[in-house]
């Protein structure tokens, strides 16, 4: 009975620390599959092998996705992949709507999905969502490499303005 409850309480004080080594990875696998096309099948084995996802690992769930669609040649399979990523991204959203980094992955993906999918609508939401939540927060830290990322993006695609995109530099540096 001790041992079993040992294990248990063991268990439980590792689990958090298991769990963002674990987005850890996802972060560093998407990032290297939004970089290179070849990676991208790895990061959606390994992010559909998760057994019961939190709402942060269902959205990376829903990036591979869209990462798929994004590979695929046939408009069919496109499609398919593009409802796949908006019912897991919109169930993570649904389950954390405060959630930045889920927010960010949504942001970044409807942001460069063609207008005809329909995913632009949120655009805007999760612009203002994100900013909305970072002000409150002295500082976002998700890892130095994933928030250079970030500003990296949103200063590449021009979803903020100047004084935006400084507010949400001064929180990621």
């Amino acid at each position: 009975m001790d041992k079993r409850l040992i294990f248990i309480c063991l268990l439980l004080l590792t689990t958090p620390a298991v769990a963002e080594d674990l987005l850890k990875g996802l972060r560093k696998c998407f990032h290297e599959s939004v970089i290179d096309e070849s990676k991208v099948d790895m990061f959606h084995e390994k992010v559909m092998a998760i057994e019961m996802p939190g709402a942060a690992e269902i959205a990376y769930q829903a990036a591979s996705f869209a990462l798929l669609a994004k590979k695929a040649w046939n408009p069919i399979e496109k499609i398919g992949h593009i409802n796949r990523y908006a019912k897991l991204i919109d169930q993570a959203i649904s389950a954390a709507p405060e959630n930045i980094e889920i927010r960010f992955l949504r942001l970044s993906i409807d942001h460069n999905t063609p207008m005809v999918m329909g995913r632009h609508r949120n655009v805007r939401d999760d612009k203002t969502q994100i900013l909305h939540l970072l002000k409150p927060i002295a500082k976002f830290e998700v890892d130095s490499h994933f928030n250079r990322f970030i500003l990296y993006f949103l200063r590449t695609e021009n979803i903020y303005s100047q004084e935006e995109l400084e507010v949400v530099k001064a929180k990621l540096n």
